[in-house]
């Protein structure tokens, strides 16, 4: 049985995908078993939870942190920079909550291995 979930972000550019999602049949206070973001590698096609550290929210743009690097985005565009890496990765803000089957297959077998 699948786990239930909806997207709230999908970014991305010719090489990543940035997401974030949220599990809908979860009753749990502890918000990492409800937010997840993952950054999928569209050349490896692998996909990777990020660990979450904090988000801040602007006037014009967020913030998310994460022990893996980075994320700067509007409802338009985002960056993401690597801890590994200095190049900054721009990104495109979708706004659109259907992600392709591959990453929803990959999600689906993370959660169900989680």
């Amino acid at each position: 049985m699948n786990t239930t979930y909806h997207t709230l972000y999908y970014l991305e550019n010719s090489k990543i995908a940035l997401i974030e999602i949220k599990i809908d049949t979860i009753e749990t206070n502890n918000l990492d078993k409800i937010f997840y973001w993952f950054l999928y590698d569209k050349t490896e096609d692998t996909l990777q939870r990020l660990d979450f550290q904090s988000s801040h929210l602007h006037n014009n743009y967020e913030e998310r942190h994460f022990e893996q690097g980075y994320l700067r985005f509007t409802n338009e565009v985002g960056q993401y920079t690597a801890d590994t890496e200095t190049e900054v990765s721009k990104l495109v803000n979708n706004q659109r909550l259907f992600l392709p089957e591959n990453i929803i297959s990959y999600i689906n077998k993370y959660l169900k291995e989680h």
